[in-house]
C-alpha cells in the first residue's frame, strides 16, 4: 500500500489521541510490510515524503505517520560489525 493511500486514509478518520498513535504506527509498519523486498525502505520513505511534502494536515494520526517516514528517512544504515568470527568461538569454548 503506498504512504499516499494510507495518509488519505488517516486524514479520514478522526481519532482520540491513543488511537492516532496506533493507527499511524500500524499505517506505517504496513506501508513498511508492503513494500517490494528489492527496495530500500530509506529510499522508499524519502520518496513518499517528498509526495506527502505538499500535504500537511493538522490531524494527529497524519503528521505521526510523517513522523514515522521522516525518521526512516534520515536515519543512517548500520554497518555490519565483525563479532570475532571462529577466534572468538574458540576463545569461548576452551
Amino acid at each position: 500500500m503506498t504512504a499516499q493511500i494510507i495518509y488519505e486514509t488517516l486524514r479520514d478518520f478522526h481519532l482520540a489521541d491513543d488511537l492516532a498513535d496506533r493507527a499511524a504506527r500500524d499505517g506505517f509498519l504496513e506501508w513498511l510490510i508492503t513494500l517490494p523486498a528489492r527496495n530500500d525502505p530509506h529510499t522508499e520513505a524519502r520518496r513518499a515524503l517528498n509526495t506527502l511534502s505538499t500535504q500537511r494536515d493538522p490531524n494527529r494520526a497524519c503528521s505521526l505517520f510523517v513522523d514515522f517516514l521522516t525518521q526512516a528517512a534520515s536515519r543512517p544504515f548500520g554497518r555490519p560489525e565483525r563479532k570475532g568470527g571462529s577466534k572468538m568461538r574458540r576463545r569461548i569454548l576452551h
